[in-house]
Protein backbone atom coordinates (compact mmCIF):
# COMPACT_ATOMS: atom_id res chain seq x y z
CA UNK A 1 0.00 0.00 0.00
CA UNK A 2 1.26 3.62 -0.68
CA UNK A 3 2.36 5.56 1.88
CA UNK A 4 1.35 9.24 1.92
CA UNK A 5 3.71 12.14 2.97
CA UNK A 6 1.76 14.68 4.76
CA UNK A 7 3.97 17.59 4.82
CA UNK A 8 3.43 20.37 7.26
CA UNK A 9 5.69 23.66 7.34
CA UNK A 10 7.62 24.36 10.35
CA UNK A 11 8.97 27.93 10.89
CA UNK A 12 12.41 28.27 11.11
CA UNK A 13 14.54 31.07 13.02
CA UNK A 14 17.57 31.72 10.82
CA UNK A 15 18.82 28.59 9.44
CA UNK A 16 21.13 29.86 7.49
CA UNK A 17 24.05 32.35 8.37
CA UNK A 18 24.80 36.15 7.30
CA UNK A 19 27.81 37.64 7.52
CA UNK A 20 28.72 39.32 10.86
CA UNK A 21 30.89 41.61 10.34
CA UNK A 22 32.18 43.87 7.24
CA UNK A 23 35.17 42.15 6.22
CA UNK A 24 33.25 38.52 6.29
CA UNK A 25 30.49 40.27 4.22
CA UNK A 26 32.93 42.19 1.59
CA UNK A 27 32.38 40.74 -1.71
CA UNK A 28 29.12 38.82 -1.72
CA UNK A 29 27.93 41.24 -4.70
CA UNK A 30 30.22 40.61 -7.60
CA UNK A 31 30.62 42.85 -10.53
CA UNK A 32 31.81 40.83 -13.67
CA UNK A 33 34.07 43.69 -15.55
CA UNK A 34 34.26 41.12 -18.62
CA UNK A 35 30.57 41.97 -18.97
CA UNK A 36 31.13 45.85 -19.95
CA UNK A 37 30.17 47.25 -23.20
CA UNK A 38 28.13 49.89 -24.90
CA UNK A 39 24.35 49.26 -25.81
CA UNK A 40 24.12 53.06 -26.84
CA UNK A 41 26.91 54.99 -28.70
CA UNK A 42 25.08 58.09 -30.20
CA UNK A 43 24.24 60.98 -28.42
CA UNK A 44 21.12 60.94 -26.46
CA UNK A 45 18.58 63.00 -26.35
CA UNK A 46 15.10 63.27 -24.31
CA UNK A 47 13.75 64.53 -21.27
CA UNK A 48 13.69 62.84 -17.56
CA UNK A 49 15.90 59.67 -17.00
CA UNK A 50 16.36 59.51 -21.28
CA UNK A 51 18.79 62.55 -20.88
CA UNK A 52 22.18 61.67 -19.73
CA UNK A 53 23.04 65.45 -18.32
CA UNK A 54 26.37 67.09 -16.91
CA UNK A 55 27.80 66.87 -13.18
CA UNK A 56 28.19 69.89 -11.30
CA UNK A 57 31.61 70.72 -12.83
CA UNK A 58 29.86 70.90 -16.46
CA UNK A 59 31.84 67.60 -17.61
CA UNK A 60 29.57 65.00 -20.16
CA UNK A 61 28.69 61.70 -17.95
CA UNK A 62 27.89 58.38 -19.34
CA UNK A 63 24.68 55.80 -18.33
CA UNK A 64 25.66 52.29 -16.32
CA UNK A 65 23.01 49.91 -16.51
CA UNK A 66 23.69 46.92 -14.28
CA UNK A 67 22.02 43.70 -14.31
CA UNK A 68 22.35 42.58 -10.23
CA UNK A 69 21.92 38.33 -11.27
CA UNK A 70 19.65 36.82 -7.16
CA UNK A 71 19.12 40.16 -6.47
CA UNK A 72 15.40 41.33 -5.62
CA UNK A 73 14.43 44.95 -6.58
CA UNK A 74 14.05 45.26 -2.31
CA UNK A 75 17.66 44.85 -2.20
CA UNK A 76 18.90 46.30 -5.31
CA UNK A 77 16.83 49.88 -3.66
CA UNK A 78 19.46 49.49 -0.56
CA UNK A 79 22.95 49.96 -2.58
CA UNK A 80 24.75 52.82 -2.33
CA UNK A 81 27.31 53.67 -5.04
CA UNK A 82 30.89 54.32 -4.22
CA UNK A 83 33.08 56.68 -6.28
CA UNK A 84 36.97 56.55 -5.92
CA UNK A 85 38.43 59.59 -6.58
CA UNK A 86 37.38 62.62 -5.98
CA UNK A 87 37.53 63.33 -10.27
CA UNK A 88 34.11 61.30 -10.68
CA UNK A 89 31.08 62.54 -9.55
CA UNK A 90 27.70 60.12 -9.17
CA UNK A 91 24.61 62.32 -10.86
CA UNK A 92 22.05 59.70 -11.08
CA UNK A 93 20.94 56.81 -9.61
CA UNK A 94 17.54 54.69 -9.97
CA UNK A 95 16.31 51.22 -9.75
CA UNK A 96 14.73 49.14 -12.51
CA UNK A 97 11.23 49.52 -12.57
CA UNK A 98 11.31 45.77 -13.23
CA UNK A 99 13.76 43.02 -13.13
CA UNK A 100 17.37 42.92 -10.98
CA UNK A 101 18.58 46.37 -12.32
CA UNK A 102 20.43 49.45 -11.23
CA UNK A 103 20.54 52.39 -13.39
CA UNK A 104 23.09 54.82 -12.38
CA UNK A 105 25.06 58.06 -14.34
CA UNK A 106 28.48 59.29 -13.13
CA UNK A 107 31.43 61.30 -14.82
CA UNK A 108 32.73 59.97 -17.68
CA UNK A 109 36.20 59.59 -18.33
CA UNK A 110 39.01 56.73 -18.33
CA UNK A 111 39.72 54.77 -15.32
CA UNK A 112 36.61 55.80 -13.62
CA UNK A 113 36.17 53.73 -10.84
CA UNK A 114 33.26 53.25 -8.19
CA UNK A 115 31.58 50.20 -6.03
CA UNK A 116 28.39 49.01 -4.54
CA UNK A 117 27.78 48.68 -1.02
CA UNK A 118 25.38 47.40 0.76
CA UNK A 119 23.88 47.27 4.53
CA UNK A 120 23.54 43.79 4.47
CA UNK A 121 25.76 42.91 1.88
CA UNK A 122 28.79 44.85 2.31
CA UNK A 123 30.70 45.92 -0.82
CA UNK A 124 31.12 44.90 -4.26
CA UNK A 125 34.66 44.48 -5.91
CA UNK A 126 35.98 47.83 -7.37
CA UNK A 127 35.83 48.21 -11.17
CA UNK A 128 37.82 50.95 -13.17
CA UNK A 129 35.85 51.46 -16.54
CA UNK A 130 36.70 53.60 -19.20
CA UNK A 131 33.78 55.83 -20.23
CA UNK A 132 32.74 58.65 -22.55
CA UNK A 133 30.24 60.93 -22.65
CA UNK A 134 26.24 60.40 -24.13
CA UNK A 135 26.92 56.96 -23.93
CA UNK A 136 25.32 54.03 -22.67
CA UNK A 137 26.54 50.64 -21.48
CA UNK A 138 26.20 47.40 -20.03
CA UNK A 139 27.69 45.77 -17.25
CA UNK A 140 26.62 42.40 -15.07
CA UNK A 141 26.69 41.27 -11.26
CA UNK A 142 25.23 38.67 -8.98
CA UNK A 143 24.91 38.07 -5.65
CA UNK A 144 27.30 35.37 -4.99
CA UNK A 145 24.76 34.30 -1.21
CA UNK A 146 24.35 30.94 -0.20
CA UNK A 147 21.71 30.21 2.02
CA UNK A 148 20.34 26.66 3.79
CA UNK A 149 17.11 25.50 3.44
CA UNK A 150 14.55 23.83 5.22
CA UNK A 151 12.27 20.57 3.87
CA UNK A 152 9.80 19.79 6.51
CA UNK A 153 8.00 16.56 6.83
CA UNK A 154 6.16 14.25 9.30
CA UNK A 155 7.59 11.32 7.70
CA UNK A 156 10.94 9.83 9.02
CA UNK A 157 13.92 8.91 6.52
CA UNK A 158 12.39 10.32 2.85
CA UNK A 159 15.00 11.07 0.37
CA UNK A 160 15.12 14.77 -0.82
CA UNK A 161 16.47 15.90 -4.29
CA UNK A 162 17.83 19.18 -4.86
CA UNK A 163 17.94 19.90 -8.95
CA UNK A 164 18.40 15.57 -8.98
CA UNK A 165 20.96 15.73 -7.16
CA UNK A 166 20.86 13.55 -3.73
CA UNK A 167 21.23 15.44 -0.75
CA UNK A 168 19.84 12.59 2.41
CA UNK A 169 17.12 12.05 4.02
CA UNK A 170 14.75 13.70 6.57
CA UNK A 171 15.92 13.01 9.99
CA UNK A 172 13.39 11.92 13.31
CA UNK A 173 11.81 15.25 13.97
CA UNK A 174 11.03 14.99 10.09
CA UNK A 175 13.27 17.72 9.06
CA UNK A 176 16.61 17.76 6.45
CA UNK A 177 18.56 21.20 6.42
CA UNK A 178 20.37 21.32 2.74
CA UNK A 179 23.23 23.72 3.17
CA UNK A 180 24.74 26.26 0.67
CA UNK A 181 21.99 26.71 -1.83
CA UNK A 182 22.50 29.59 -4.11
CA UNK A 183 19.78 32.22 -4.20
CA UNK A 184 17.10 31.43 -7.16
CA UNK A 185 14.95 29.03 -9.00
CA UNK A 186 15.39 25.08 -8.01
CA UNK A 187 13.40 22.00 -8.43
CA UNK A 188 13.19 20.08 -5.03
CA UNK A 189 12.11 16.52 -5.29
CA UNK A 190 11.25 14.36 -2.51
CA UNK A 191 10.42 10.65 -2.31
CA UNK A 192 9.20 7.98 0.49
CA UNK A 193 8.80 4.27 -0.82
CA UNK A 194 6.70 4.32 -3.74
CA UNK A 195 5.30 7.86 -3.35
CA UNK A 196 7.53 10.71 -4.66
CA UNK A 197 6.66 14.41 -6.26
CA UNK A 198 8.55 17.83 -7.20
CA UNK A 199 7.99 21.05 -7.01
CA UNK A 200 9.92 24.23 -8.00
CA UNK A 201 11.25 26.90 -5.26
CA UNK A 202 12.64 30.27 -5.26
CA UNK A 203 15.10 30.33 -2.93
CA UNK A 204 15.27 33.88 -1.41
CA UNK A 205 17.09 35.61 1.75
CA UNK A 206 13.69 35.93 2.80
CA UNK A 207 12.14 32.39 2.04
CA UNK A 208 14.07 29.29 3.24
CA UNK A 209 11.39 26.66 4.11
CA UNK A 210 8.63 25.28 1.61
CA UNK A 211 6.04 23.26 1.52
CA UNK A 212 5.78 19.87 -0.47
CA UNK A 213 2.40 18.60 -1.60
CA UNK A 214 3.03 14.49 -2.24
CA UNK A 215 0.32 12.89 -4.08
CA UNK A 216 -0.04 9.16 -3.50
CA UNK A 217 -0.65 8.24 -6.58
CA UNK A 218 2.57 9.87 -8.00
CA UNK A 219 4.56 6.21 -8.39
CA UNK A 220 7.67 5.66 -9.70
CA UNK A 221 8.42 3.74 -12.59
CA UNK A 222 10.48 0.68 -11.85
CA UNK A 223 13.92 0.98 -13.56
CA UNK A 224 15.75 -2.19 -15.29
CA UNK A 225 19.45 -0.01 -15.19
CA UNK A 226 21.38 0.80 -12.55
CA UNK A 227 22.09 4.49 -14.20
CA UNK A 228 19.80 6.88 -15.20
CA UNK A 229 20.75 9.64 -18.21
CA UNK A 230 17.46 11.44 -18.61
CA UNK A 231 15.88 11.00 -15.20
CA UNK A 232 16.57 10.80 -11.47
CA UNK A 233 17.19 7.69 -9.94
CA UNK A 234 15.75 7.25 -6.58
CA UNK A 235 16.27 3.78 -4.88
CA UNK A 236 16.42 2.17 -8.36
CA UNK A 237 13.48 3.95 -9.21
CA UNK A 238 14.36 6.05 -11.97
CA UNK A 239 11.72 9.10 -12.18
CA UNK A 240 11.97 11.24 -15.07
CA UNK A 241 11.09 14.96 -14.95
CA UNK A 242 7.97 15.98 -16.77
CA UNK A 243 8.89 18.93 -18.83
CA UNK A 244 6.46 20.93 -20.08
CA UNK A 245 6.51 21.88 -24.01
CA UNK A 246 4.81 24.19 -26.39
CA UNK A 247 4.49 24.92 -29.93
CA UNK A 248 3.35 28.19 -31.98
CA UNK A 249 -0.65 28.05 -31.68
CA UNK A 250 -1.09 26.53 -28.01
CA UNK A 251 -2.82 28.14 -25.56
CA UNK A 252 -0.67 29.23 -22.60
CA UNK A 253 -2.33 29.63 -19.23
CA UNK A 254 0.25 29.31 -15.93
CA UNK A 255 -2.70 30.45 -13.79
CA UNK A 256 -1.57 34.15 -13.88
CA UNK A 257 -1.22 35.43 -17.29
CA UNK A 258 -3.46 33.66 -20.71
CA UNK A 259 -2.18 34.12 -23.98
CA UNK A 260 -1.44 31.88 -27.32
CA UNK A 261 2.27 31.11 -28.25
CA UNK A 262 3.64 32.86 -31.37
CA UNK A 263 7.29 31.67 -30.70
CA UNK A 264 9.09 29.06 -28.90
CA UNK A 265 13.28 28.22 -28.69
CA UNK A 266 14.83 25.35 -29.91
CA UNK A 267 13.55 23.59 -26.57
CA UNK A 268 9.82 24.31 -26.45
CA UNK A 269 9.69 25.08 -22.83
CA UNK A 270 10.66 28.82 -23.25
CA UNK A 271 8.74 31.09 -25.59
CA UNK A 272 6.47 34.40 -25.91
CA UNK A 273 3.00 34.44 -26.02
CA UNK A 274 -0.08 37.13 -27.12
CA UNK A 275 -2.46 38.87 -25.64
CA UNK A 276 -5.99 37.39 -26.09
CA UNK A 277 -7.71 40.38 -26.37
CA UNK A 278 -6.34 44.00 -27.96
CA UNK A 279 -7.03 47.74 -27.71
CA UNK A 280 -9.20 49.87 -28.77
CA UNK A 281 -7.36 52.50 -31.05
CA UNK A 282 -5.18 54.62 -28.61
CA UNK A 283 -2.03 56.71 -29.24
CA UNK A 284 1.40 55.68 -29.03
CA UNK A 285 2.06 58.55 -26.74
CA UNK A 286 -0.87 61.33 -25.76
CA UNK A 287 1.52 64.58 -24.35
CA UNK A 288 1.68 66.81 -26.49
CA UNK A 289 5.83 67.57 -25.85
CA UNK A 290 6.42 63.63 -25.39
CA UNK A 291 5.45 62.99 -29.31
CA UNK A 292 8.35 65.19 -30.24
CA UNK A 293 10.81 63.51 -27.89
CA UNK A 294 12.97 60.73 -28.90
CA UNK A 295 13.55 58.67 -26.07
CA UNK A 296 15.56 55.79 -27.51
CA UNK A 297 13.34 53.11 -27.25
CA UNK A 298 15.03 51.96 -30.28
CA UNK A 299 14.79 48.03 -29.76
CA UNK A 300 13.88 46.32 -32.77
CA UNK A 301 13.38 42.45 -31.19
CA UNK A 302 12.90 43.28 -27.27
CA UNK A 303 9.91 45.11 -26.41
CA UNK A 304 10.05 44.76 -23.14
CA UNK A 305 13.80 46.26 -23.37
CA UNK A 306 11.77 48.98 -25.26
CA UNK A 307 8.69 49.20 -22.33
CA UNK A 308 10.94 49.42 -19.65
CA UNK A 309 12.76 52.33 -20.99
CA UNK A 310 9.27 54.28 -21.14
CA UNK A 311 8.32 52.95 -17.55
CA UNK A 312 11.40 55.18 -15.95
CA UNK A 313 9.55 58.56 -17.72
CA UNK A 314 7.66 60.58 -15.19
CA UNK A 315 4.27 60.08 -15.27
CA UNK A 316 4.81 57.82 -17.58
CA UNK A 317 1.13 55.96 -16.86
CA UNK A 318 -0.69 59.26 -18.76
CA UNK A 319 1.74 59.87 -21.35
CA UNK A 320 2.04 56.69 -23.05
CA UNK A 321 -1.31 54.78 -23.48
CA UNK A 322 0.09 52.26 -25.54
CA UNK A 323 2.13 51.02 -22.97
CA UNK A 324 0.01 51.31 -20.31
CA UNK A 325 -2.37 49.26 -22.10
CA UNK A 326 0.17 46.32 -22.20
CA UNK A 327 1.59 46.70 -18.49
CA UNK A 328 -2.07 46.90 -17.21
CA UNK A 329 -2.89 43.43 -18.31
CA UNK A 330 -0.41 41.83 -15.12
CA UNK A 331 3.48 41.59 -14.72
CA UNK A 332 5.54 40.56 -17.77
CA UNK A 333 3.77 41.90 -20.04
CA UNK A 334 4.70 44.60 -22.25
CA UNK A 335 4.37 46.03 -26.08
CA UNK A 336 6.28 44.08 -28.62
CA UNK A 337 9.16 45.81 -30.80
CA UNK A 338 8.69 45.68 -34.17
CA UNK A 339 9.98 42.54 -35.53
CA UNK A 340 7.93 40.45 -32.55
CA UNK A 341 5.29 42.33 -33.73
CA UNK A 342 5.60 41.43 -37.19
CA UNK A 343 6.08 37.91 -36.71
CA UNK A 344 2.48 36.82 -35.19
CA UNK A 345 0.80 39.45 -37.50
CA UNK A 346 2.88 39.21 -40.81
CA UNK A 347 4.03 35.57 -40.85
CA UNK A 348 0.68 34.27 -42.43
CA UNK A 349 1.46 30.55 -40.99
CA UNK A 350 1.75 31.97 -37.31
CA UNK A 351 -1.18 34.66 -37.82
CA UNK A 352 -3.62 31.45 -38.53
CA UNK A 353 -2.26 29.19 -35.73
CA UNK A 354 -2.90 32.17 -33.72
CA UNK A 355 -6.21 33.08 -34.77
CA UNK A 356 -7.52 29.13 -34.60
CA UNK A 357 -6.53 28.90 -30.62
CA UNK A 358 -7.84 32.70 -30.22
CA UNK A 359 -11.36 31.72 -31.92
CA UNK A 360 -11.63 28.42 -29.33
CA UNK A 361 -10.84 29.81 -26.74
CA UNK A 362 -13.08 33.37 -27.23
CA UNK A 363 -10.41 35.38 -27.73
CA UNK A 364 -10.01 38.54 -30.14
CA UNK A 365 -8.69 37.57 -33.51
CA UNK A 366 -5.64 39.02 -35.57
CA UNK A 367 -7.45 40.44 -38.88
CA UNK A 368 -5.85 39.09 -41.99
CA UNK A 369 -3.89 41.21 -43.93
CA UNK A 370 -5.91 43.35 -46.41
CA UNK A 371 -7.82 44.59 -43.38
CA UNK A 372 -8.49 47.90 -42.41
CA UNK A 373 -6.39 47.26 -39.25
CA UNK A 374 -3.30 48.62 -37.79
CA UNK A 375 -1.04 47.89 -34.76
CA UNK A 376 1.83 50.09 -32.81
CA UNK A 377 4.73 48.41 -31.98
CA UNK A 378 6.94 50.09 -29.15
CA UNK A 379 10.13 50.79 -31.31
CA UNK A 380 10.94 53.97 -32.35
CA UNK A 381 11.00 54.98 -36.07
CA UNK A 382 13.66 58.29 -36.89
CA UNK A 383 15.83 57.35 -39.66
CA UNK A 384 13.88 59.64 -41.99
CA UNK A 385 11.06 61.11 -39.86
CA UNK A 386 11.63 62.17 -36.59
CA UNK A 387 8.96 61.74 -33.83
CA UNK A 388 7.73 58.75 -35.02
CA UNK A 389 7.34 55.03 -33.67
CA UNK A 390 6.80 51.88 -35.97
CA UNK A 391 3.61 50.49 -37.16
CA UNK A 392 2.13 47.41 -39.14
CA UNK A 393 -0.22 48.28 -41.66
CA UNK A 394 -2.95 44.99 -42.16
CA UNK A 395 -3.94 46.36 -44.91
CA UNK A 396 -0.52 45.89 -46.99
CA UNK A 397 0.96 43.50 -44.74
CA UNK A 398 4.15 45.96 -44.33
CA UNK A 399 5.69 48.18 -41.27
CA UNK A 400 5.88 51.88 -41.47
CA UNK A 401 6.78 54.87 -39.51
CA UNK A 402 3.89 57.22 -38.14
CA UNK A 403 3.80 59.96 -35.71
CA UNK A 404 3.27 59.08 -32.12
CA UNK A 405 0.23 60.85 -31.11
CA UNK A 406 -2.05 58.72 -33.88
CA UNK A 407 -4.32 56.35 -33.08
CA UNK A 408 -3.96 52.53 -33.71
CA UNK A 409 -4.72 49.02 -31.97
CA UNK A 410 -2.53 47.80 -29.50
CA UNK A 411 -1.40 43.97 -28.84
CA UNK A 412 0.31 42.95 -26.02
CA UNK A 413 3.20 40.22 -25.85
CA UNK A 414 5.01 38.11 -22.37
CA UNK A 415 7.75 35.44 -22.65
CA UNK A 416 7.62 32.36 -20.86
Amino acid sequence: MKQALIIALTTLVSLFTMPTTAQEAKRLINLDPSTFRPVQTDALTGVGIDKIGLDRSKRPCARIKIHLNRMSREDIEKIVVRTIGGSVELTRQLTAYEGNGLIIELTAKEHTRFYLQHEKYGDSNEVALNLEGNKEYRLDGQLNLLLSIAVATNVVGADVYLDKVYKGVTDENGLLTIESVAMGKHVVMLQHGETLDKQEINVSSDKISFRLTINPSNSATTATTATATNGVMLSNQLITPEVKTYKVGDYYDDGEKQGVVFWVDASGEHGKIVSMTESSKIPWTSDKTEEKTIIDTNSEGDGAYNTNIVKQIYDWQSKYPAFKWCTDLGEGWYLPAIEELKLFTINHTVRNAINQTLTTKGGTKIPDIGASHWYWSSTEYSTKWEFCAWRVNMRNGKAFGNIKNLNFSVRAVSAF
